[in-house]
């Protein structure tokens, strides 16, 4: 029975770090509208889908 109890708040940690991560990304778009110029702005979009397709691969099930 642990190992159903720590699944079920490791699912729930994921679901509200994908929250935090929609926001931020709404955040960062803000960010990127003050100065469309920035490649900065680019490049952590570029890291961070890099990171997702990493994951996704892992999951891969």
């Amino acid at each position: 029975m642990e190992a159903e109890i720590k699944y079920a708040e490791k699912q729930s940690q994921i679901k509200s770090e994908l929250v935090i991560l929609k926001k931020k990304l709404k955040r960062h778009q803000v960010s990127y509208n003050k100065n469309t110029t920035n490649w900065g702005c680019v490049g952590d979009l570029g890291h961070i889908l890099e990171q997702l397709k990493q994951l996704n691969q892992f999951l891969n099930v």
